[in-house]
């Protein structure tokens, strides 16, 4: 067998759907404090989906999944916000803080 050789992506459901809520909420919620967000003041958007995702690491499993949309370009306001680099960053910024926040209660958990 070659040893360079490339592994095909495995493809899985997300079954970590508890996991992917709360790292889905704490993204919601920090996106929520950015002023001129779509979601600033807003109503609880986290919706719940089966989607298929790749795993380059078949051995590694399945794990916890989220999409994120931060804009819509079809939406003026969104799309002034998502040509702005500074709101750009704060949305990254927001994304990155909330998955942080998720691995460190688990390490702290000892589930990590």
């Amino acid at each position: 067998m070659e040893e360079n050789r490339k592994e095909a992506p495995s493809l899985c459901l997300d079954l970590s759907a508890d996991v992917s809520d709360k790292i889905g909420r704490g993204i919601k919620e920090r996106l929520g404090r950015i002023e001129g967000h779509a979601l600033h003041n807003r109503a609880d958007y986290v919706h719940e989906a089966r989607f298929a995702v790749l795993y380059p690491r078949p051995d590694r499993g399945c794990g916890p999944a989220v999409l994120v949309e931060i804009g819509f370009m079809s939406n003026p306001v969104d799309l002034r916000n998502l040509q702005r680099p500074v709101f750009r960053e704060q949305a990254a910024q927001a994304i990155a803080e909330a998955v942080i926040e998720y691995a460190a209660t688990q390490a702290d958990q000892g589930a990590l």
